[in-house]
């Protein structure tokens, strides 16, 4: 039997001729590139410089902060990532803040989009 398998991304990745049998579970781990790491804290830094109310400033800041605990201990999904940054990027945008790719939020956030894959699409749209 011949297998033609084109590209394949996911922790675990099974390709078997008939039965398989998996005893005791599989588990796959994404590991964070620093640089995203770095782009999420550098996103945490400025957040004064977007025009957030007080309550806003406060969410997204906890918010941040526990998505660079997650990263860091792999307890996230590239989707709830990007769906946290899209609410800061919506609440800033609501508050009337202007990002674009070139302010430091938005190029630390096109660097998370960019790892993020097409899950990311969803930012940069959100950039401008």
């Amino acid at each position: 039997m011949t297998f033609n398998i084109g590209s394949q991304h996911a922790g675990v990745v099974n390709n078997v001729a008939g039965d398989q049998i998996v005893h005791g579970g599989q588990h796959g781990y994404v590991m964070v590139p620093p640089e995203v790491i770095a782009a999420v804290r550098a996103v945490r830094v400025h957040l004064s410089d977007l025009a957030l109310d007080a309550d806003d400033h406060a969410r997204a800041d906890a918010d941040l902060a526990d998505l660079d605990h997650r990263l860091i201990t792999g307890q996230t999904t590239h989707r709830d990532t990007a769906d946290r940054l899209s609410r800061l990027l919506t609440a800033a945008r609501q508050a009337g803040a202007i990002i674009t790719g070139a302010s430091s939020v938005g190029t630390a956030i096109t660097t998370i989009a960019h790892w993020l894959g097409p899950v990311g699409t969803t930012l940069l749209h959100l950039l401008g």
